[in-house]
């Protein structure tokens, strides 16, 4: 049987059973992150610029700010605050991550480090493939906020 989505109701039954803990892990994941990249700015900032995608002194706004914004949204999604806020950011900041990502695979750059504190060679399609299913993973925990909100709405 399909939901009115067209969707078969046995994937959404399935996307609602895993929608806390796929936000639980999601909020760790980005408040980890984020945490380790305030702990060390300066590897954060050399790794931004290897990207070679941003002028100095937007690579250096970026790895200010992107740090705090993977914390707020951590946390929110962690204590189930402003989740759609919470999810809508997250898609956000993946889907530019996988941009970033792809750009440089496409342009041949040679990055050695990532943005998480572990050594990983992330100019490869593999890491594209990775940081676009977090996207996507954000993408479907934004909806699945979306028809929870909708469902306490029709439930007032």
């Amino acid at each position: 049987m399909a939901s009115a989505t067209g969707i078969p109701s046995s994937l959404v039954g399935l996307a609602f059973r895993l929608y806390v803990p796929v936000r639980l892990g999601t909020g760790a994941l980005l408040l980890y992150a984020g945490t380790a990249k305030l702990l060390e700015p300066l590897a954060f900032y050399q790794a931004v610029l290897h990207y070679r995608l941003l002028a100095g002194g937007a690579s250096a706004f970026v790895s200010a700010v992107i740090p705090w914004v993977e914390v707020v949204l951590g946390a929110a999604l962690l204590l189930n605050l402003c989740t759609m806020g919470a999810w809508l950011g997250t898609s956000l900041l993946f889907g530019a991550f996988s941009t970033a990502r792809a750009l440089v695979v496409v342009q041949g750059t040679a990055v050695s480090r990532g943005c998480l504190p572990i050594q990983e060679a992330v100019s490869s399609w593999q890491g594209v493939g990775l940081a676009a299913a977090l996207a996507v993973l954000a993408a479907v925990g934004f909806a699945c906020a979306v028809a929870q909100q909708r469902r306490l709405v029709r439930a007032l």
